[in-house]
């Protein structure tokens, strides 16, 4: 494998990973929203 085709796979992984990582800081940003409108509600009661 030539270091050039290697490069290209190396930034094709961190560009893949780099979009999983951002979809779970949206989920992980929902569920945080989530957690403090329940806690809020909760506190009414």
């Amino acid at each position: 494998m030539s270091l050039q085709t290697l490069a290209i796979q190396v930034s094709r992984t961190n560009m893949a990973l780099a979009l999983v990582l951002e979809k779970a800081r949206e989920l992980a940003l929902r569920d945080i929203d989530i957690d403090l409108t329940l806690g809020d509600r909760d506190g009414c009661h």
